[in-house]
């Protein structure tokens, strides 16, 4: 990967950066740690949860003491960046960062065949932090997302996802649980491989007219042939 682009501290005494980056390559899996096998993934599972995994659960997420030493503004971009197997492509984005208020805006990306785009903003000022998300994507391929982590394709087809979240709270957990209640989903253009839904309404249509059988037997010679048992 080669990075480039300008650094500089605008004030010394206030530790002011200003910055403008550009990526051309980045494969973050390649620095992640390996999956843990299936097999031990599967009995953990069965297993109650051990102080130390609800430990790890609710641990801090958010480097708040971090984030309010922070004094940046600045610009990055990224040719490509490669995450869980799915690229990223045309990656910008404008940061801004104050004494714990972290705003990301203006952010845009090509990613499984439809775009990305929205806002993120951090606010670590107070004992909890609190997390403002304005995240779209638009007409993304569902099997482009799904293929890292499915084996066997379940869904294809466009859809678009609109995730306006406020969370609070620093803990994984927490965060989720808040923020599943505030995606929208608009999944018309979605297949769902394996199910034949064609054949489940043809099935029920069948189901019904049967209730006919003894007042029209001869129901069926009046179906069309799709629908003749």
């Amino acid at each position: 990967s080669t990075l480039s682009g300008d650094v500089s501290v605008v004030d010394v005494s206030k530790q002011a950066v200003r910055f403008a980056l550009q990526l051309d390559k980045l494969d973050v899996d390649r620095y992640l740690p390996p999956p843990a096998p299936e097999q031990a993934a599967a009995k953990t599972a069965d297993k109650p949860a051990t102080p130390a995994a609800t430990a790890q659960a609710a641990a801090e997420l958010i480097p708040v003491e971090t984030l309010r030493t922070l004094n940046l503004k600045g610009t990055f971009k990224a040719q490509e960046v490669i995450v869980q197997q799915i690229p990223m492509r045309d990656i910008g984005l404008s940061i801004k960062a104050l004494n714990g208020d972290v705003q990301i805006t203006d952010l845009a990306a090509q990613v499984a065949q439809g775009t990305l785009s929205g806002s993120v903003q951090v606010d670590a000022r107070q004992d909890q932090p609190q997390i403002v998300t304005k995240i779209k994507l638009d007409q993304v391929e569902v099997a482009d997302l799904m293929k890292p982590f499915v084996s066997a394709q379940l869904l294809s087809g466009r859809t678009s996802i609109n995730l306006d979240t406020t969370t609070s709270g620093n803990d994984m957990d927490t965060l989720l649980q808040q923020a599943l209640g505030q995606i929208n989903m608009n999944m018309a253009n979605t297949i769902i491989h394996g199910v034949n839904v064609n054949q489940i309404a043809l099935d029920a249509v069948k189901a019904k007219l049967g209730d006919f059988t003894a007042l029209m037997p001869d129901y069926q010679e009046k179906l069309p042939k799709a629908l003749k048992g």
